[in-house]
């Protein structure tokens, strides 16, 4: 085994949990239901999962260009991969050598970080500060060394639900000109915030999205990283040709055909994340201003640690939430989130708190 491996963990996610539960918020899946048309679709297909889709045949040269016209930029700019997370681990092999470093802040996603990691490089991570918990572009900014191959900007951030200002990523962009910058939008749909438009202005631009949480497709797998031409050629050099499936390959082209229904949903979205934000705050529960499809909350004002309140959930509703520090382990026991969820779930939810509350 090369020595830089030795310290990546092979990967099985999954808490332990006793009681199955009946419903799953904890990983901020889409919990709508999918269009009827993406449905019919994927059951069409369904009989030819025996063959293979790949780069540059027919319906792939199409999700492109129906991407393109969705996030506003040209089709030979989107470079086409099964999900974030493969992206994420497959993107820094062009730019990555062993003892380069990739920058961030902390607690973020982590993929990108990890796969820096297998292709030898370091993490230089900034911690978030409590109690507000936002990315600070300055310290970002500062942590760049002549060995910082890769800044990395989730925004809205996973876990913490908090977008960054278009401005402050820019001004990480403008000044990491010798680093590959990676703006993670895998929100885009509920935040609605971008800067997809710019790749061309700046050659150390990558911006990348998903169809798993404003469409529903994260069994799908289907994912896309944008930026300019050039950049798009370098990344398409470490992929074969045949990452894709069928299954999210036709699923995007059906739920970009179908966008006034995906609309309806980022709007309830949006208002339900209103109403249950002000319930919660009621109780005494802090809640962060989410650009995101999930709620990120402060919940020790309920007298209970974090992993206690997700249990229960779990054994009173058989409601699984997020116990975020279990996942994100330099945080304070104090914090849960969930997806948000379809009415009847979110009156439970509302409940639950009240009883923990009292």
């Amino acid at each position: 085994m090369l020595p830089y491996l030795e310290k990546c963990e092979a990967a099985a996610y999954g808490a332990k949990i006793k009681i199955k539960p009946e419903v799953r918020l904890n990983l901020n899946e889409f919990q709508f239901d999918l269009s009827p048309k993406v449905i019919e679709t994927l059951r069409k297909h369904a009989p030819l999962a025996k063959t293979y889709v790949y780069l540059g045949d027919e319906p792939t040269a199409g999700l492109q260009q129906k991407i393109a016209d969705y996030a506003g930029v040209e089709s030979n700019e989107i470079v086409l991969d099964e999900a974030l997370d493969q992206a994420f681990n497959r993107l820094p092999k062009p730019f990555i050598a062993p003892g380069d470093n990739i920058v961030s802040m902390a607690p973020t996603y982590p993929e990108l970080i990890l796969g820096v990691e297998r292709c030898g490089g370091k993490r230089r991570l900034i911690p978030l500060h409590e109690p507000d918990l936002r990315q600070d572009p300055e310290k970002i900014i500062a942590a760049i060394d002549s060995k910082t191959k890769m800044v990395f900007v989730c925004s809205p951030n996973n876990p913490t639900s908090l977008k960054m200002e278009r401005g402050d990523i820019l001004k990480i962009v403008e000044n990491a000109k010798k680093s590959i910058v990676v703006v993670d939008e895998c929100y885009y749909e509920y935040c609605g915030e971008t800067v997809a438009d710019v790749i061309n202005e700046y050659e150390n631009l990558f911006v990348a999205r998903s169809f798993s949480k404003g469409f529903g497709l994260a069994g799908g797998r289907m994912a896309y990283i944008m930026a300019s031409k050039e950049n798009c050629e370098v990344f398409g050099k470490v992929l074969n040709g045949f990452e894709l499936n069928r299954f999210g390959v036709f699923g995007a082209i059906a739920s970009l055909d179908d966008l006034g229904y995906y609309k309806g949903i980022w709007k309830t979205v949006a208002e339900e994340k209103r109403k249950l934000r002000a319930e919660f705050e009621k109780l005494g529960i802090k809640v962060w201003d989410s650009s995101t499809s999930f709620l990120f909350m402060d919940t020790s004002s309920l007298g209970k640690n974090s992993t206690e309140i997700r249990d229960f959930f779990l054994e009173e509703y058989k409601i699984l939430i997020r116990d975020v520090p279990a996942t994100f382990t330099d945080l304070s026991k104090k914090y849960n989130s969930f997806a948000m969820p379809k009415p009847e779930v979110a009156k439970k939810l509302v409940e639950g708190m009240k009883r923990l509350a009292e």
